[in-house]
Order: structure tokens, then C-alpha cells, then sequence
């Protein structure tokens, strides 16, 4: 029976992670590998993270703004700042047929989390080069430095979130 390796990640007793790897089969319902046959999506499974009675409802009215235009071409397509929403999250959307191409070098004050819809990136951040593709997201921590790039072949088309209201940013390159 095929296995593949699992990483559980947990919290000791004194607060220190504590990470294990094992070998799980790839028939496991843990297992993230596709099935080789299709299967019929799972039936919806109910959450209950939280008590919903425990809540009390945001004042804030549901909002929409446009991220980006279609008929504009570019690499830049557009943002949206979380204050323009009345939320904390700025989001932005990247695309690039060019292989090579990226941003910069920068940072930010915030995280920022990098989606990757189409493609596949190599993202540099701080030390660490991170290589992902489309279903794929990054992180980018507070006041560390990154960039991406297109791999290629083909399209990068990315949507990025800053954890922060507006879009603060710091060229270094």
C-alpha cells in the first residue's frame, strides 16, 4: 500500500512545538495526494469551531469595491484597501506573462499572503526560496523582505493580501 509522509505539528505541555512525522496511507482521508480514480465530492461536513450564540454581529454593512478591471492589461491589475471595505485585509491582484518577471525586493509592516492562481512562482522571502504554484499560498512575514517571480511557462496570475488596511510598502531593489 502506498504511504506518504505526514508532519503533526502540536503544543507540549511547557508551550514549545513539538512536530512528529509518520507515514500515513494514501488512502487516508489526511492524505492531500488525489485519489487515482475520481471520487464524487465529499458530503458537506458541519463545523462547529466556536459557539455562533457567543457572537455579537459586526456593525459594519457588507461592501463591495472592484479589484481590477479586465480590459486593463498589465501586470499591476488592481487593488482594493481593507479601509475601503472597513476591514483589516488590503487585497491586490498580479499577473505576468513575461517569465522573470516580478516585483522587487520590499517589506512591509504587515504579513502578506501570496495566492497563486495560475502558474507557478519562485517567492524569495527573506532567506528562504519557496517555489509554488496555482492552489498554492506563501507567506510573507512582517519587515521581512521578498519578491516573486514567474517560472513559467505560461501566466503568473497571483491575488495578494496584505494584513493590513492600505497598502504600505517599502522598495529596497
Amino acid at each position: 500500500m502506498e504511504s506518504v509522509p505526514a508532519i503533526h505539528n502540536q503544543i507540549t505541555s511547557t508551550g514549545k512545538s513539538s512536530v512528529n512525522y509518520t507515514r500515513i496511507p494514501a488512502s487516508s482521508p489526511n492524505c492531500l495526494l488525489p485519489p487515482a480514480t475520481p471520487q464524487p465530492p465529499p458530503p458537506h461536513m458541519p463545523r462547529t469551531d466556536f459557539d455562533p450564540t457567543t457572537l455579537t454581529p459586526s456593525s459594519r454593512p457588507a461592501a463591495k469595491r472592484r479589484l481590477f478591471d479586465p480590459a486593463i492589461d498589465g501586470p499591476w491589475r488592481g487593488h482594493v484597501a481593507g479601509e475601503a471595505l472597513g476591514a483589516g485585509a488590503t487585497v491586490l491582484a498580479y499577473g505576468t506573462d513575461l517569465v522573470g518577471a516580478g516585483p522587487g525586493l520590499h517589506v512591509h509592516p504587515y504579513d502578506e499572503l501570496f495566492v497563486v492562481l495560475v502558474g507557478r512562482a519562485r517567492f524569495f522571502v527573506g532567506d528562504e526560496v519557496i517555489e509554488a504554484e496555482a492552489g498554492e499560498t506563501v507567506l510573507g512575514p512582517a519587515g521581512v523582505p521578498h519578491r516573486f517571480e514567474n517560472l513559467g511557462p505560461g501566466r503568473l496570475q497571483t491575488i495578494d493580501i496584505h494584513l493590513g488596511p492600505r497598502w504600505l510598502q517599502a522598495d529596497l531593489a
